[in-house]
């Protein structure tokens, strides 16, 4: 490697000049050297968490708080609650088959019946519905079919439902008298009841049930009289279990949306 010297002797002008002569000069007739270009890359803008696709199938649950989907709370009493439901849900990777609900005692029973009429609308054949906190002494989980999907029902269906007062009645699709059970001492007499939906499903063979229960109870009643029948019906003869989102009235025929 060259090396320069410089000594007290020389002047600093004549450093400065030589040490500039040093530097390398660019061949002579050889183009300049062009600038660097800026590539400008367009920078996507992030999709908004509550407009994304789930990558994955999200938890879907119903407790006192609301609706929860994955990470996402969404109130139906909000202004916009049943729009967000709707857009939520249409981003749930389903398949068409069945979707799994879990929810608690002391939900509403209007956003169970939300999540459930949504996801019939979503395709979803049926939706396996557990609750935390069941009664020991019924299933906590049971499969059932979204309303949507049926559109009509043998006439000796059954339909078992909690009235408002926390009595329970139980009669036929085609309409009738059928039977009522008092309330017990800390809400629906549910062993009247299960006398009831075994008389009711004696001697007709459908394959289909329905249950409900007042806006106003808590969405374990409406939860413990479905799994109630689920239950009775010993030869698992019922299979499309149907919540009715909106309770029928005792005794008066049910008739579906078309």
């Amino acid at each position: 490697m060259m090396q320069f010297v410089v000594t007290k002797a020389l002047p600093v002008l004549f450093v400065s000049s030589f040490l500039a002569a040093c530097e390398s000069k660019p061949t002579e007739g050889a183009p300049a050297s062009a600038a660097p270009a800026t590539s400008v890359v367009p920078s996507a803008t992030a999709e908004p968490a509550g407009k994304r696709a789930f990558t994955v199938m999200p938890d879907m649950f119903v407790d006192e708080r609301g609706i929860g989907i994955g990470p996402e709370r969404i109130d139906l009493a909000a202004a916009d609650g049943a729009t967000k439901l709707s857009e939520t849900l249409e981003r749930v990777p389903l398949d068409g088959k069945q979707a799994t609900l879990r929810t608690a005692t002391k939900a509403q029973i209007r956003d169970v019946g939300a999540v459930l009429t949504g996801l019939g609308k979503r395709g979803v054949s049926s939706v396996l519905l557990k609750m935390d906190g069941a009664r020991k002494d019924l299933p906590s989980e049971y499969v059932v079919v979204p309303e949507g999907r049926i559109a009509k029902a043998d006439d000796c269906s059954i339909v078992a439902s909690v009235l408002e007062d926390s009595s329970t009645a139980v009669w036929a699709v085609k309409g009738g008298g059928g039977k009522k059970a008092r309330k017990g001492l800390s809400g629906p007499d549910l062993s009247v009841t299960g006398d009831n939906v075994a008389y009711q499903l004696k001697g007709c063979n459908s394959k289909m049930g329905f249950f409900s229960a007042h806006a106003k109870l808590r969405w374990e009643h409406a939860f413990h009289v479905g799994a109630l029948v689920r239950k009775t019906d010993a030869t698992s003869t019922i299979e499309s279990l149907v919540f009715l989102a909106k309770e029928p009235v005792a005794g008066v025929p049910l008739k579906f949306d078309k």
